[in-house]
C-alpha cells in the first residue's frame, strides 16, 4: 500500500513582518484589550518622535462613509451596493496600508495596523486564555505591502510599537 500523500501547506512566506506571534509581546499588553485605532495611534507617535518620520493615518473614517454610502444606495433602490464599493477605501485602491510615512532620508514606510490578541484569565483555572485572537492582514493588504516592498518600501504589520523595531531597525531617537 502506498503512504498518503502530504498536501502542500498553503501558507505564503513574505519578506516582512505580518504574521502575529503572541510570544513577541508581554502578558500585561495581550490583557490590555487594545483596539487597533490605539495601535495606530501609537505608531503614528512612535514613527514621528522615534524615526523624525513624516507619517499620516490613511482612510480614517472612511469605513464609515462606505456604510452610509451603501445606506444610500439601498434607499434609492440599488441591489447589493456593498459589490460596487467592494474593495475600495477613502483613497479608492484596495489593500492601502493604515499608515504611510516617509523617513527623514526620504526612504518610504507603509505600515499595515492590527489589533493584538486579547488575553483574560480562566474563569475555572486562573491561566490566561485567547478571549480575541489578533487581527490578520487580508489577502489585498499583503499583496500591497508585497508589491511596495518590491519597490523598494519598508513595510509591515504592527501590533504594537515594538514592531516598528523589527520593519525599520532601531529609532535613531529616544522613545521614552
Amino acid at each position: 500500500m502506498s503512504p498518503v500523500p502530504r498536501l502542500k501547506s498553503r501558507v505564503t512566506e513574505y519578506p516582512f513582518l505580518w504574521r502575529f506571534d503572541p510570544d513577541r509581546y508581554a502578558t500585561a499588553y495581550l490583557c490590555s484589550r487594545i483596539h487597533e485605532a490605539q495601535v495606530v495611534a501609537w505608531l503614528l507617535d512612535a514613527l514621528r518622535r522615534g524615526w523624525g518620520a513624516k507619517a499620516w493615518p490613511v482612510d480614517v473614517g472612511a469605513k464609515t462613509l462606505r456604510g452610509r454610502a451603501v445606506g444610500a444606495l439601498r434607499r434609492r433602490g440599488v441591489a447589493r451596493p456593498e459589490q460596487l464599493l467592494h474593495g475600495t477605501t477613502g483613497a479608492g485602491m484596495a489593500g492601502l496600508p493604515d499608515i504611510q510615512a516617509i523617513l527623514p532620508g526620504g526612504q518610504a514606510v507603509l505600515v499595515e495596523a492590527k489589533a493584538p490578541a486579547w488575553l483574560k484569565a480562566s474563569g475555572k483555572t486562573g491561566r490566561m486564555i485567547l478571549d480575541r485572537a489578533a487581527g490578520a492582514p487580508d489577502p489585498t493588504q499583503l499583496a500591497f505591502l508585497t508589491d511596495a516592498h518590491a519597490h523598494g518600501a519598508l513595510v509591515g504589520c504592527a501590533w504594537a510599537v515594538t514592531d516598528l523595531f523589527e520593519i525599520l531597525g532601531p529609532p535613531p531617537r529616544r522613545l521614552a
